[in-house]
């Protein structure tokens, strides 16, 4: 399968990056025998994987860890600038 998308990929001028791709398998342990190729290069496996901008586990759960991580950050920023007092004028905006 990955052979037919990549001469896919070269009748269309598309050029698949192997040390960007991942392989991951749901719902199981990944398989340690099985090593998938793309351009003579192997596909890392991994444990988790992003996809836009949501992190899905081999058990078919999302991690939301870096979400909420980001979020905080961003409203400590927004709170450092307008400072405690402007905060509850910020809620009701």
């Amino acid at each position: 399968m990955v052979s037919i998308c990549a001469e896919y990929g070269a009748s269309w001028d598309i050029k698949f990056n192997s040390a960007k791709s991942q392989c991951i398998s749901f719902g199981g342990c990944e398989p340690s025998v099985f090593t998938v190729i793309l351009y003579d290069n192997p596909v890392q496996w991994v444990h988790k994987s992003k996809y836009l901008g949501c992190f899905f586990n081999q058990s078919c759960s999302v991690d939301y860890y870096n979400s909420i991580q980001m979020f905080y950050g961003k409203f400590n920023n927004i709170l450092s600038v307008l400072g405690h007092r402007e905060m509850k004028y910020l809620l009701f905006i």
